[in-house]
């Protein structure tokens, strides 16, 4: 049985959110896992890191099921993993929408705290507000989930297109 989710009593937490949710993917934490994103993109890439594959990285990264399937290396390809794991493309699509008011949130921390910063209309890059370059965090979780981060943004900048990486997950920009 589905948890029923409470009406939104608090204008800080995103409808449909519970309160465990918004707690756990708190923003200050989204922007953490957005900055590692783009970190991991800017050693594979010199371009910027399109806005929309920077969204749908955090989402992976925070959907555990994707993130304990993602291939061990970045030499992986894209195409071959989403054959391989058709349970992601089933379960991510309504999962990303779920998490998608905490990952706006975490965005707008992001870029309100100068973590990252808007280049263009669609790309993100690192901020003056930058995180160090060392992974830490008080559980395995957190580090697990800011290395999948670090790791997507490598990923997927080698991948294709953000219209080719969103389709064949499901998902569309």
């Amino acid at each position: 049985m589905e948890p029923t989710r409470e009406p939104n009593p608090s204008p800080r937490r995103p409808a449909g959110v519970s309160e465990e949710e918004a707690a756990l993917f708190n923003p200050a934490f989204i922007s953490l896992l957005y900055a590692r994103t783009i970190q991991g993109w800017n050693k594979e890439s010199d371009d910027d890191m399109p806005l929309p594959i920077a969204f749908l990285a955090v989402g992976l990264c925070l959907h555990a099921p994707t993130r304990g399937q993602l291939p061990g290396n970045v030499s992986a390809k894209y195409v071959d993993w989403v054959q391989r794991n058709p349970d992601v493309r089933a379960q991510f699509p309504p999962s990303v929408q779920q998490l998608s008011p905490l990952l706006r949130s975490g965005l707008l921390f992001a870029l309100g705290t100068r973590v990252c910063t808007l280049k263009s209309p669609a790309s993100l890059v690192l901020g003056n507000g930058r995180p160090r370059a060392a992974i830490d965090g008080d559980s395995a979780d957190v580090v697990s989930v800011q290395r999948s981060a670090l790791f997507l943004g490598r990923w997927l900048s080698k991948s294709g297109d953000a219209a080719s990486i969103f389709g064949l997950i499901g998902v569309r920009p």
